[in-house]
């Protein structure tokens, strides 16, 4: 079979233990397998079963979490892990889909890997797999619609754990998007895009919606105790994309701010949105009360101890550069 000889040595395909599956299937989502490996890992050594998920707080997965980004993922995995320490683990695709933050994609992953039910989990690789072998034109849930059909009645219904791993792992390494290896596929001979010449063709390309520009400006409270340097973070519990994890305190066109020392602009993307960043060294004795009363002050060398976004580490390690540049005998 193409897929024993052939597939990626992933540490979550050494088990069948579902609660394992499931996670890297969440972590996955939106995020390349190179980037998953070392925070599935991590993920695993700090919370190695349900119980210990459910018994963590917000603070603690997001710290593990951060960096991966799409954030509500991390939140859902905890509030699932509650639901299913109430409920018992779901053992068939109908019972992960009534799981928090798990849908048709992941359900079918999970019940096919761990419980060998048939069920086809299509993936981008896989419509783009079945979008080049038919040949088909559609785009959008139209393609997924079809995609998965097709995938449900070619599934091994002895093996579709298997299968669908197989079917994305030839998306992933053979059929890909830009450089397909079309010489090195195992159903070659039955595609029809390779036959024509048209591969590069498939699938049609649905026209994106243009990123959405935002500049955001946030403050930089820096105090020295004479150890070390620490920054002024909030929690930001109402956060479009980064809700309950630490950043800075919003600058909201503070005027002060505007004409202290700048950091950035610092570019970074997230979902739909491409922002420009800035950051701007203030003095805490400008601290509003909201702000003096939300701060929690943590240590620059330390700010592990509060999860993150990477949004704010590119400020963050910039300030870092900039100060000691001005200051190199200075430890942070």
């Amino acid at each position: 079979m193409w897929f024993e000889s052939n597939k990626r040595d992933l540490p979550w395909r050494r088990t069948r233990d579902p609660y394992q599956i499931w996670v890297s299937e969440i972590m996955l989502q939106q995020t390349s397998v190179a980037v998953v490996i070392d925070y599935f890992n991590a993920w695993i050594d700090r919370f190695p079963t349900v119980l210990a998920l459910a018994n963590s707080t917000e603070e603690e997965v997001l710290c593990v979490w951060q960096g991966l980004g799409y954030y509500q993922r991390c939140i859902n995995l905890l509030h699932a892990s509650r639901q299913i320490l109430d409920q018992g683990m779901p053992e068939t695709y109908e019972q992960w889909l009534d799981t928090i933050g798990v849908g048709r994609y992941t359900a079918a992953a999970i019940s096919s890997i761990a419980y060998r039910e048939p069920q086809a989990s299509v993936d981008g690789n896989v419509k783009r797999v079945f979008a080049r072998y038919t040949e088909n034109s559609s785009t959008g849930s139209a393609l997924e619609s079809q995609a998965r059909q097709w995938a449900q009645n070619t599934i091994d219904r002895l093996n579709p754990g298997d299968w669908n791993q197989a079917m994305m792992e030839l998306g992933a390494t053979i059929c890909t998007p830009n450089t397909p290896k079309c010489g090195l596929c195992p159903i070659s001979t039955g595609c029809c895009a390779d036959r024509n010449g048209t591969v590069s063709q498939f699938p049609m390309v649905q026209p994106r919606r243009a990123p959405v520009q935002l500049t955001l400006r946030f403050k930089i409270f820096v105090r020295n105790t004479g150890n070390e340097y620490e920054l002024a973070m909030v929690q930001m519990k109402s956060s479009r994309w980064w809700k309950n994890m630490y950043g800075l305190p919003n600058c909201d066109g503070n005027s002060l701010a505007l004409n202290s020392l700048q950091v950035g602009p610092i570019k970074h993307t997230v979902t739909n949105h491409q922002l420009t960043l800035f950051g701007h060294l203030m003095c805490p004795d400008d601290m509003t009360v909201e702000e003096l009363n939300s701060a929690v002050w943590v240590p620059i060398r330390n700010r592990s101890v509060v999860p993150i976004p990477s949004a704010f580490e590119k400020i963050i390690k910039e300030f870092e550069f900039k100060l000691v540049s001005c200051q190199p005998q200075l430890k942070l």
